[in-house]
């Protein structure tokens, strides 16, 4: 299921394609095999709305460009989304390792008493 996801995230990047996305766009074109879902967890520690990136745990993750399907579940299963994100949540991170590129499937917000990482 994971590999659909992110295969499914891909597609979507290659088929949207707005300004600031084509780096990521040229970096999934390159990929000759369907991208394996990875999970980490860490602390946001900051997000970027205009550039649609954000830090958790010391790596850079991209949430592609407007309209990619990303997953947000906040504490307790609640629907969430990017601009709710905010620094020192602890999060468990789904996303697809393009090696120069990390490109965000699901981000769950982690219970503030979980331990995590970083």
């Amino acid at each position: 299921m994971r590999k659909l996801l992110i295969a499914f995230c891909v597609a979507g990047l290659m088929a949207s394609g707005p300004a600031g996305a084509t780096d990521i766009v040229d970096l999934a074109a390159k990929q000759k095999t369907t991208l394996q879902a990875r999970v980490a967890q860490g602390v946001v520690r900051s997000i970027d709305l205009d550039r649609r990136t954000c830090v958790i745990g010391g790596y850079t993750y991209e949430f592609g460009p407007p309209g990619l399907p990303i997953k947000i579940t906040m504490v307790g299963n609640k629907p969430g989304a990017i601009e709710l994100l905010q620094a020192g949540m602890k999060v468990e991170v789904t996303y697809g390792d393009l090696g120069e590129a990390r490109i965000v499937a699901m981000i769950k917000q982690l219970p503030d008493d979980e331990e995590v990482e970083y």
